[in-house]
């Protein structure tokens, strides 16, 4: 399949989508979740039913290293929620996006993992690069990505506060 055939059946099945969410607004509520879970050392096998992945601490930390660590998916997440994004709106808005490339970068203090230093174990600066093959000119594209950016779940979850709530519970040895 052609770029302009992907384009033509991108655009096909974010029109139906928004058409049905017009038609009946209930229909654009969702709540995803997936699960983590560590046993024995610090390999976290992560599920949401459908797909799995594994995350591990680097060997330095105490880990396997049998997969990449928390982290990698967070920027993942992050990276190709913003590609796939800009893509997405670009085939429904008619434009020829041949190619989108993101790069996410976090700056840590990592004494802070460890309950010192004087900053929190939150990302000290996270930088998003997007790069975009396309015929729109500069300032075109400025503007289509910047509005995209306003739209994009993940981008939004990692630039504004949000509501994040916890439940802790214990498990009784040998409960899981």
């Amino acid at each position: 399949m052609n770029n302009v055939d992907s384009n033509q059946k991108v655009k096909a099945a974010l029109d139906r989508m928004v058409d049905v969410y017009r038609k009946k607004p209930s229909a654009a509520f969702s709540t995803l979740s997936l699960t983590g879970e560590v046993g024995d050392g610090l390999t976290c096998r992560i599920s949401d039913g459908t797909h799995s992945v594994v995350a591990d601490s680097h060997q330095t930390m105490g880990g396997d290293g049998a997969g990449p660590s928390p982290g990698f998916y967070v920027r993942a997440g992050i990276a190709g929620c913003v590609a796939i994004g800009i893509k997405m709106l670009a085939a429904r808005a008619g434009h020829d996006f041949r190619r989108v490339r993101v790069r996410v970068e976090n700056d840590f203090d990592d004494r802070a993992t460890f309950g010192f230093g004087e900053n929190t174990a939150a990302p000290i600066e996270t930088r998003v690069s997007i790069e975009v093959d396309c015929d729109l000119d500069e300032g075109e594209l400025e503007e289509f990505v910047e509005d995209v950016l306003e739209h994009d779940t993940f981008y939004l979850a990692l630039r504004d506060a949000q509501t994040v709530r916890t439940r802790i519970e214990s498990l009784a040895a040998g409960e899981a």
